[in-house]
């Protein structure tokens, strides 16, 4: 008779340590470069993102910066996000 193992490590949908994480993470990417941790704030993101659609829409290239704000915070966060995660993944971090 074998006795289950009750602490195998649980799906990343079902743990709940990663669950916690994602909701603080949904708003952040982390890095680590030259030891040093840097923290990218989606607010940070959409600062920038800001002022790129407000450039975009003096030349014409948007109707709507607003839009454009919000669909390049968006990517740009999830484009840290993954980069983030494959660091990770890879031992970098």
């Amino acid at each position: 008779m074998s006795i289950p193992r009750f602490n195998s490590a649980l799906p990343p949908d079902r743990d709940p340590s990663s669950i916690a994480a994602q909701g603080a993470a949904a708003d952040e990417a982390v890095f680590q470069v030259k030891k040093k941790r840097l923290k990218v704030q989606k607010k940070e993101i959409s600062a920038v993102a800001s002022a790129l659609a407000e450039i975009a829409f003096s030349m014409g290239a948007t109707n709507n910066p607003e839009s454009l704000k919000d669909e390049m915070t968006d990517d740009i966060l999830k484009a840290f996000q993954l980069v983030a995660q494959r660091r990770k993944n890879r031992g970098i971090e």
